[in-house]
Formats: structure tokens, sequence, C-alpha cells
């Protein structure tokens, strides 16, 4: 099946300025994409996007989420650009998200186990190691996943050494021993019930 992906843009209308200023947008097409040159244009287009959006609003609104979703079936690396461009976008200078961008990276959830599932290991390090600076709403969400879906790699050690001068160390390796717990790996042999005891013969 095809993938698609909706892109969108508003070339002639002015740009608001101020802090409530957001990008006009509107679809302008509907591309499939079947080939090399669609897909990097599609990135492009994104890309372009999210560096001229004004909030997460905004960003959301680029589809990056929807694309990182459809790259992860054929181009898991293109993906990654993808997300790196918007942690880029909406990283700030301190530690703590603002409530806007924490709500942005739970929105990232669905993108973020995909690519836990698909990324070889080469591309998931420098996923991780680009979400070193923030934001930590995808920061955390991206190593929650890869507990749960990455469970032949050593996550603990990758995230110890990919994110050894991040501000977001510490508090990523207490979400890492969290997620340990939360996503054990089921037993191997599934349990079955007792058996039914047989009544004792009069």
């Amino acid at each position: 099946m095809t993938s698609c992906t909706a892109i969108y843009s508003c070339p002639s209308a002015p740009r608001r300025t101020g802090a409530s200023a957001s990008v006009c947008r509107r679809p302008i097409y509907l591309t499939p994409l079947d080939t090399r040159e669609a897909v990097a244009a599609a990135v492009d287009t994104v890309a372009g996007q999210i560096r001229l959006s004004a909030d997460t609003t905004a960003i959301h609104d680029s589809g990056a989420g929807f694309l990182t979703e459809r790259l992860c079936e054929f181009g898991p690396g293109q993906a990654v650009e993808v997300a790196l461009e918007v942690a880029r976008g909406t990283a700030g200078s301190g530690l703590a998200d603002p409530h806007q961008v924490t709500r942005l990276g739970w929105k990232w959830q669905k993108p973020l186990t995909r690519l836990a599932s698909t990324a070889d290991r080469e591309d998931w390090l420098r996923l991780i190691g680009g979400l070193a600076d923030g934001p930590q709403a995808m920061l955390q969400k991206a190593l929650d996943t890869a507990v749960a879906r990455r469970r032949e790699e050593d996550v603990r050690a990758d995230a110890a050494r990919e994110l050894a001068a991040s501000p977001y160390r510490d508090v990523a390796m207490a979400g890492l021993r969290d997620a340990a717990v939360r996503h054990r790996r089921t037993p191997l042999v599934e349990r079955l019930w007792p058996a039914v005891p047989q009544p004792a013969e009069a």
C-alpha cells in the first residue's frame, strides 16, 4: 500500500508576529511516498515548516509526526531526521519543559514507538544522542519505548553513553529504572491454570 502524507504551506500569506503567532498553512497536495525524490521532498517540506513554526501547535500541524510514522515503514533513518528536526524546534534552554512542549512529547508516543520497533541500532543511537539536549518529554518517551521494544539491546548502557553530557542524564536514567520495572519481560512459558482436583471416590 502506498504511504501518503499531507504537507501544508501558506507561502503567500503574511506571517504574524508575537507570542501567539503561528505559521499559516493550508493543504496543498497529498503525495505518495513511492520514490526517493518524493520522500526527500516531503522531508524537506516538513522540515521547512517546522523551522518556520512559531509554536508547538504549528509544529504538530506540520504533519511531522504522521510523516515519521509513514517513513518508519521503509526509511527509518529519514524518520529519525524528522524527529530530530522537531526536537531542535522545541528544545528550550531550561531543564523543565513548558507545558505545551510536554504535551507535544506525549503526542509523539506513537511515532517514537514505531521508530523503536523499526530503526536499526545506528539510527536509534543517533536519535537518542540527538535528543540529549531535549526536549525532555521526547527523550523520556523514546527511552521508555526502547525498554519495551529493544529488549535485545542494553538500553541503559547506551543511554548512559549517549547522554553523558546531557543536562537530562540523571532524570533520564531514573526514568529508565522505572521503565525496566513497568516493562518486565513476560514469562517465556505461558502460565497454565492449575489442574482441577478430581472428586474423592465414595
